[in-house]
């Protein structure tokens, strides 16, 4: 995060999971226009562990709505859509152009410091959760509940550093839970994870 010589992700198809938080930890990204993001721990009853619910509020916290949805509902982030958000800073048609995009960031990022915000950062609210995945599958409150105290605890964070143990502390907590032992294990055996379908309050349900 504080390194004298410029890394670069370059993204070439899908960026999942803990891949995609590996590149937000670099300087800069680039990407082909159909590369595609997505943060799909929440899916399995467990939270991202190596700072996808710190990293990307603090470096663009414009698009805090945009990373809400991503953690709790395991939304998909195009290459394009995050070229608009400030993400990533070159896009490219051709996978044989990538790594001259590539290696032309590096070069324009040669000398420069690059640190990740440590200051506190206002995020976007969380909007109402109705416990399903942007793919209509059922998710668990639990480990929604464990995402949103981590985001709003880790912005509130005195430094970068402060703001990853609260990170690390919520993916130990998120791996206690019955949701993870039950997601893991429907992982494991090629299944869908059966979560318990919560209501959200004020609303009505009359399916499951």
């Amino acid at each position: 995060d504080h390194c004298p010589k410029p890394v670069v992700a370059a993204l070439n198809g899908l960026a999942l999971g803990g891949g995609l938080e590996l590149a937000i930890r670099c300087q800069a990204l680039v990407a082909c226009d159909s590369a595609w993001m997505q943060l799909p721990e929440v899916t399995l009853g467990i939270v991202p562990g190596i700072g996808a619910m710190v990293a990307p509020y603090r470096r663009w916290p414009r698009a805090a709505a945009t990373f809400n949805r991503m953690l709790t509902r395991a939304e998909k982030l195009t290459a394009a859509e995050a070229h608009d958000i400030g993400m990533i800073t070159t896009l490219v048609q051709q996978p044989a152009e990538l790594i001259p995009a590539a290696v032309a960031q590096v070069r324009a990022l040669s000398g420069a410091i690059h640190k990740i915000p440590d200051e506190p950062v206002a995020v976007a609210a969380f909007e109402e959760s109705d416990n399903m995945s942007a793919a209509g599958d059922i998710l668990s409150r639990q480990t929604i509940a464990i995402i949103e105290k981590a985001v709003t605890a880790a912005a509130a964070a005195p430094s970068f550093a402060a703001a990853l143990e609260v990170g690390y502390q919520a993916f130990g907590d998120s791996a206690c839970t019955a949701p993870a032992r039950g997601g893991i294990s429907a992982l494991q055996e090629r299944r869908q994870p059966l979560f318990q379908f919560v209501q959200p309050a004020g609303t009505h349900h009359h399916g499951l």
